[in-house]
């Protein structure tokens, strides 16, 4: 919708108009921030309204302007009450009254003037309106909710479809409304008819496909608390019986508004299926923010319900869902998210559900290991697999494995890593993609290819790491599932990089930006922030890339690990020739590493360990203190050499080499390089190969 939106504006200059934000659902708010975002590229102008209450979620733009619709002074009021009267003026008195109880509130100066026509408390005589005697005080109401219902009150034979449409909604279909009603279709229309008249209610369409929308929400307001607590809960449960027997339709593609009526009527086991059925239903078309808001619905209604195992099944879809959609929409990392996925844990081995206990202990390795917790991260690996094993069940043993491979690589275990991903790869395709996306908020298949490539890249496997990761996207693409893209275009942006260059790194970041700016996934847009701002670095464009590197970092400092960010902008420090920022980064992050990995059993050095040693080396290099230089470029080597990570064993040579070649030892820098250069089988074309081989050439030529 949104590029339909902005096509249009490009061609036209358009007025967009969206009323009543304060009762807007997640993803409305979510389209609206879009079009903020992109208004001052449009010619577009947007705009919207709102009760005081309401918070908008957008942030602060130089482009936007509030507007505060104060009260109307009695010098606009006055007139209103002249044309609301047709020109005829009311008594003094009487005016008085209307401009003092009505306050500057325009539906109230409507209302209430319509009311003291309407109902004989002024008599129509000449050119003006009089009263036979002084108006007692309590004969014109002191609120806009009292005058409303006076104005329902005298409409008594047609009170009872005001009221019975307003427990549907703001909204009505006379379908649905003739569905519930005890009166005769003919009956209804002529009551309509009479609401209509009224100016209660306002019609679209005409026949059995009409609908009727209250004239403002407070109409809506004053029809529906009127009722009587049971009528309105019999009225409810009369809507929502009658959408599941004879709206299908509607019923399955809007649960939640099934939901919403057995929640009035007061039956909370049948609200709370629904609105499980309706967080469902968002999270199958991605919207995640919605599916939260409908899962934490059902919870809050499920606590009227006593404990026992019946409670703890329904609990158990509840809270996973939450858990596993807002660690796309808030991040791996928040307490919300540690708290849903401990109680999906807790509830899933209680009631001996293996895929429910494979999801929460899949998220919560991810959780641990993104907030840099990897033993944590790893024991959840561990637990999983011998349930899985013991168990036989071929979807959790992929979950297991994937879980395995993911911590191994980051402690620098990269053949077992590699191991256990290509062994999840063997399973994971026995269930469909769709069930599989369900169950996990994402596709294992797309996020165990990428870690697969990065740690077959480590080892040297140049080609076979950079076909893992074009097939990890590729088949993202297939899913339609944009949280599962998200995934997989940040792994490709981040090793297009080390593989490709800046420029590939540069188109995947940018398409990788424009899904999380439809798609709130904060944790993925700082990784598009990062690995674009790192791009536009090393193309030269420093001043453009560095604020976006800061931002993508400051993001994954608030929650994550350090190492993603800190390295890339460290990088990009070194390009810059910012090498005092740069040393500081590098060496936190290296303090950073050893301190996450204290604790792991086997003592690992960690994937990423010579990476930051490389990024020490070169900084300390650029500042021509060689010895120094060199020393970090061989600490590299020895954390890389028992990880097997000949990749990260080249790129410390090769700071070596060029040391050398600084010094005028040409000859030490070329055998030192092409001993690592010819322990490579394939990825020749590939960046680092192809850089390997022009320094080769530089040092040979003297």
């Amino acid at each position: 919708m949104l590029s339909h939106l902005l096509a249009f504006a490009a061609r036209e200059p358009i007025v967009f108009v969206v009323e009543d934000l304060h009762w807007a659902d997640p993803s409305t708010l979510e389209f609206v921030t879009l079009l903020i975002e992109h208004a001052p590229t449009t010619k577009m102008l947007l705009i919207l309204t709102y009760r005081p209450v309401f918070q908008p979620p957008w942030r602060p733009r130089s482009h936007v302007s509030h507007v505060t619709l104060n009260r109307l002074p009695k010098t606009q009021m006055a007139p209103m009450i002249a044309h609301i009267a047709e020109g005829k003026s009311l008594p003094d008195d009487v005016l008085e009254q209307i401009l003092a109880r009505t306050d500057g509130v325009p539906l109230f100066v409507e209302e209430l003037t319509k009311m003291v026509i309407e109902t004989g408390l002024v008599r129509e005589g000449g050119e003006g309106y009089a009263v036979d005697a002084p108006l007692a005080p309590s004969a014109i109401p002191t609120t806009l909710h009292d005058s409303l219902t006076a104005r329902l009150d005298r409409l008594a034979p047609v009170k009872e479809v005001a009221q019975l449409g307003a427990a549907i909604g703001r909204e009505f279909a006379f379908g649905l409304l003739a569905a519930v009603s005890p009166m005769t279709e003919e009956e209804l229309h002529a009551a309509l008819e009479q609401l209509v008249e009224a100016e209660l209610v306002f019609p679209r369409g005409i026949g059995r496909a009409a609908t009727f929308v209250f004239k403002h929400a407070l109409i809506r307001d004053a029809a529906y608390q009127s009722l009587l607590k049971s009528s309105r809960q019999q009225y409810h449960l009369r809507i929502a019986t009658a959408l599941q027997e004879k709206f299908h339709e509607l019923a399955r593609t809007q649960p939640e508004v099934v939901a919403h009526h057995y929640s009035e009527a007061g039956l909370t086991a049948r609200a709370v299926e629904h609105w499980r059925e309706a967080g469902d239903r968002a999270r199958e078309r991605s919207a995640l923010a919605e599916a939260a808001t409908h899962f934490a619905r059902a919870l809050e209604l499920l606590s009227e319900i006593p404990e026992g195992p019946e409670r703890d099944e329904q609990e158990l879809p509840l809270v996973l869902g939450i858990g596993t959609t807002s660690m796309a929409t808030e991040g791996y990392t928040t307490t919300r998210v540690g708290e849903h996925l401990a109680r999906a844990r807790d509830l899933a081995a209680r009631l001996n559900r293996l895929p429910e206990l494979g999801a929460a202990l899949l998220g919560s390795s991810v959780a641990a290991m993104v907030r840099g917790d990897l033993t944590e991260a790893h024991g959840y690996g561990v637990e999983l697999l011998d349930i899985a094993d013991r168990a036989g069940h071929d979807t959790t043993l992929a979950a297991a494995h994937f879980v395995l491979g993911m911590t191994s690589g980051h402690f620098g275990r990269l053949r077992q890593a590699t191991e256990h991903l290509e062994t999840s790869l063997t399973l994971v395709d026995r269930e469909p993609p769709a069930s599989m996306i369900f169950r996990y908020g994402q596709h294992p298949r797309v996020v165990a290819l990428g870690f697969l490539a990065q740690n077959r890249s480590l080892l040297g496997l140049l080609d076979s790491g950079a076909r893992a990761q074009d097939q990890s996207l590729e088949y993202a693409r297939t899913l339609n599932h944009p949280f599962t893209t998200a995934l997989a275009l940040g792994f490709a942006a981040e090793w297009g990089l080390i593989l490709h260059g800046p420029d590939r790194a540069l188109e995947l970041a940018e398409e990788l930006l424009a899904l999380t700016a439809e798609h709130e996934f904060p944790f993925w847009r700082a990784l598009g922030l990062l690995s674009k701002g790192r791009s536009l670095v090393e193309l030269g464009t420093t001043r453009e890339g560095m604020p976006l590197l800061h931002e993508g970092a400051a993001i994954l400092h608030e929650g994550a690990g350090v190492t993603d960010g800190s390295m890339l902008l460290g990088e990009a420090y070194l390009i810059a020739g910012d090498i005092p920022a740069g040393l500081e980064i590098a060496r936190d992050v290296r303090d950073y590493i050893a301190e996450i990995h204290a604790e792991a059993p086997d003592n690992p050095t960690g994937m990423f360990a010579p990476r930051a040693a490389i990024l020490e080396g070169g900084l300390l290099a650029s500042k021509a203190e060689y010895e120094d230089a060199e020393r970090c470029y061989d600490e590299a080597i020895a954390l890389a050499r028992p990880q097997e990570s000949l990749l990260f064993e080249l790129l410390a040579t090769m700071g070596i080499a060029r040391v050398r070649q600084s010094q005028g030892r040409h000859e030490e820098g070329t055998a030192a390089l092409q001993a690592v250069y010819d322990r490579f089988s394939e990825g020749f074309d590939l960046l680092p190969l192809v850089q390997a081989r022009d320094l080769l050439d530089e040092l040979r030529a003297g």
